[in-house]
């Protein structure tokens, strides 16, 4: 099971008069379901990177869990560790989902100095489409690269408002050990091609146009058509295939907003 610890006498003491958020918890994923089940068993737990800190540590392992009476029988996937002086947490990554977040974090990283050039702003933050605040599903995890005027960084936030930094680390840290986590579980590291989606024409022109404005390049490719992974949110599905498209195909930065 997903644990949350944070260690703040005030908050416990204050936790009595102020009414519980009402944000649903986010859906746990398989992996973190067959840990917890009775009857599971960890099968494999092989440690693929470790990324430390002045504030924060992390320890990602590449876990295989087996059940005797479900189907399918065997379940993959990475458990991140987290904790920092104040807190603690746990994250479950389906098989699934690996290459989409190491592509994401790849993303990111290939963003980091256009981050730092781009903008005088003293804070800055690059994370992921589905985890802006405009989106009203709950994320197990976002992360993102940040830069404040004492630090810069990978940053990994929890839900329940755990905050995890890791300064001087870069995304790439974390997405290598995905990448080892996955080649252990023999998977290839390429998105598979998306089933197309439906969407309003007037949905798929602001995409499209985004998608030019930030690489103007897709402006001379033939053709071209926004798809998504089949995910909850599709708008936001088709904005990250289209950045990845552009960055696997022309070498340009795999990040931005629609």
């Amino acid at each position: 099971m997903r644990l949350a610890t944070t260690v703040s006498v005030l908050c416990c003491i204050l936790s009595s008069s102020v009414p519980a958020q009402l944000t649903p918890a986010p859906e746990p994923t398989q992996l973190e379901v067959w840990v917890g089940q009775t009857g599971s068993r960890i099968t494999k737990s092989e440690q693929v990177g470790r990324i430390d800190s002045t504030d924060a540590h992390a320890v990602i392992t590449a876990v295989v869990v087996e059940h005797t009476h479900n189907t399918p029988r065997r379940v993959r996937g990475i458990r991140i560790d987290l904790r920092n002086p104040s807190s603690a947490d746990r994250i479950y990554v389906d098989e699934s989902e690996l290459v989409y977040l190491k592509h994401q974090l790849d993303g990111i990283d290939c963003g980091v100095a256009s981050m730092r050039n781009d903008s005088e702003t003293p804070y800055r933050v690059s994370g992921i489409a589905r985890c802006r605040p405009s989106r009203t599903v709950p994320q197990a995890y976002c992360p993102a690269y940040y830069i404040t005027p004492e630090s810069e960084g990978l940053s990994l936030s929890t839900f329940g408002g755990h905050n995890f930094r890791f300064p001087s680390k870069r995304p790439s840290a974390l997405a290598n050990a995905i990448g080892r986590a996955m080649s252990a579980f023999g998977l290839d590291d390429k998105i598979p091609t998306p089933d197309p989606i439906e969407l309003p024409a007037s949905d798929l022109e602001q995409i499209v146009a985004s998608a030019t404005q930030h690489f103007p390049i897709l402006a001379s490719s033939p053709g071209i058509k926004a798809a998504g992974y089949n995910s909850r949110d599709n708008k936001s599905s088709a904005w990250e295939f289209l950045a990845v498209r552009a960055r696997r195909r022309y070498g340009v930065l795999a990040f931005g907003r629609l």
